[in-house]
């Protein structure tokens, strides 16, 4: 029985009327290799703009934010006392103190609501906004020295060397022509790129002390910004609440989940959804081996009387449809996965089409090929075309022997 199991593969395969390249056939591959390389490229594409956008909201902001309870904020002293409480915690591999102002920034005719970032360029700080940089200089040496995002240069039409205008209503000045808001022109000595739109069109970096005139306390820090050990980056809830019961209850500490968690959690349903979407191209192609199959049963009825008449049990003659299926189709999934990979290369090395910053945060398209994502496209896959293969055998059930024979 072996040997004529063996002889029907090999015959399907190898023999010189090559079975499998009938047409019936071929369009059967054709429909899961298309099917297959949509899904892997539209979900390699949207793994890689989940990916890029979480590197960059993690490599351009804190893992945790510490702020006082109530309306006052840290001293220097205060807070350079509680970073060193922090930094000794093996879970914190850095910190900073740091002033958060909005303002309105203006130059010319032109004008735009910016972000306020005061730091201390010179310390180590907990986000290296150096690497950003992409032109002019990251050295804040001057109090009215700035560093601007790309997006906004270009808004407010800024180069090197250029004055910006930075107006907040905070610590406005009481004059018998009323109320002058507070208005400080500053210097642009850099510009930055983070690759996400909401950071490149409004933030500005300048020297902490400076900008804390934009807020309603001058000469104090209204942050304290903490950067995790990439171990512990996942887990920011939790240490969030750990240092909570360390601080007391005087601090509020929220974490880059907290801020973030509405977004990532849209696009875990949305990918979730795409991949039941993307899934239906593939259950119909699969409609084409239920009826590629049903046909060669209907074809194949001589032989598998036969082999029936002399012996041979049912679950083994459908095991070899079974088989054949699983190689040809198989082999159209891998292939369908190769092909995907290819074009979501190409789609991220086009320049024709690109994404809109302003919607979708980021700028470029961007892929990833996780491991357990290429897994799972083949097993859904599979699964579809098996369960459509067992559909198209349950034919064979019905195929009398005596009437086969007696018809021959």
């Amino acid at each position: 029985m072996l040997k004529i199991f063996l002889h029907f593969l090999k015959k399907f395969f190898f023999s010189s009327k090559k079975e499998w390249k009938r047409f019936d056939n071929i369009f059967m591959v054709f429909g899961i290799v298309i099917s297959v390389t949509v899904l892997t490229a539209a979900l390699a594409l949207f793994q890689g703009y989940q990916k890029t956008l979480k590197e960059t909201i993690l490599g351009f902001n804190s893992h945790l934010y510490i702020f006082k309870d109530s309306n006052s904020n840290f001293s220097s002293s205060e807070a350079d006392s509680l970073r060193n409480i922090l930094e000794m915690r093996k879970e914190i591999a850095n910190t900073s103190a740091i002033v958060m102002a909005q303002a309105m920034l203006s130059k010319g005719e032109r004008i735009k609501g910016g972000m306020i970032r005061g730091i201390n360029w010179a310390s180590n700080n907990a986000i290296d906004y150096k690497n950003y940089v992409i032109k002019g200089d990251w050295k804040l040496k001057n109090p009215d020295d700035v560093v601007v995002g790309e997006q906004l240069a270009n808004n407010l039409d800024l180069d090197i060397g250029d004055t910006l205008n930075v107006i907040s209503p905070l610590n406005s000045s009481k004059t018998v022509f009323g109320i002058i808001p507070l208005k400080k022109p500053v210097h642009v000595v850099g510009i930055f790129k983070s690759g996400m739109f909401e950071y490149d069109s409004s933030y500005l970096f300048m020297n902490s002390i400076p900008a804390s005139y934009f807020t309603s306390t001058p000469r104090k820090l209204n942050m304290i910004e903490v950067k995790l050990k990439p171990d512990f980056i996942e887990k920011a809830d939790y240490e969030a609440y750990v240092l909570t019961a360390v601080l007391g209850a005087k601090y509020q500490i929220r974490s880059w989940i907290f801020f973030n968690s509405s977004l990532f959690m849209l696009l875990k349903m949305e990918k979730f959804v795409m991949i039941i979407i993307l899934s239906f191209l593939i259950l119909i192609a699969s409609f084409n081996i239920i009826s590629t199959i049903s046909a060669n049963i209907i074809e194949k009825k001589r032989e598998i009387g036969i082999l029936l008449a002399i012996g041979m049990k049912l679950p083994i003659v459908k095991s070899m449809f079974m088989i054949k299926s699983f190689l040809l189709n198989s082999t159209s999934i891998l292939l369908g996965m190769f092909l995907g990979i290819c074009l979501g290369k190409f789609i991220t090395a086009q320049t024709l089409i690109t994404l809109k910053s302003d919607v979708y945060f980021i700028d470029k398209f961007t892929v990833s090929f996780p491991i357990e994502n290429m897994l799972l496209i083949f097993v859904i896959s599979l699964i579809i075309v098996l369960l459509s293969t067992y559909i198209a055998l349950r034919k064979i059930n019905g195929i009398e022997i005596v009437e086969i024979l007696r018809s021959e």
